[in-house]
């Protein structure tokens, strides 16, 4: 039987040291979301809602780790590669439960 998302699309932070939507600011980190998703948008609402410079920052997009899909963003998130993953049901789940075998 396929998954069923339940949900819609999150951000998660990946590392510790990050708790809230503040510590987005701080700069230097990496962020894993899929290019042209809903994904993508969630991150532009967020960065322009609640200002978020170092995402603004059009020169540099060393922050941008696009990925094929959520389960990919997933992976970078769950194995640390990333700081910050957006992704979607049921992704978001099994990354809380911390299972790369799972994508």
């Amino acid at each position: 039987m396929p998954h069923i998302s339940n949900g819609a699309d999150a951000i998660l932070a990946c590392k510790a040291g990050i708790r809230s939507i503040d510590d987005l600011k701080r700069g230097g980190l990496k962020v894993a979301y899929a290019a042209g998703t809903p994904s993508e948008h969630l991150l532009k609402v967020i960065m322009t809602d609640f200002d978020i410079a170092p995402w603004r920052d059009k020169k540099d997009t060393s922050w941008r780790i696009e990925t094929k899909n959520s389960s990919e963003a997933a992976r970078k998130c769950v194995k640390g590669e990333v700081d910050v993953a957006v992704m979607w049901e049921p992704d978001i789940q099994k990354t809380l439960r911390g299972n790369p075998d799972a994508f």
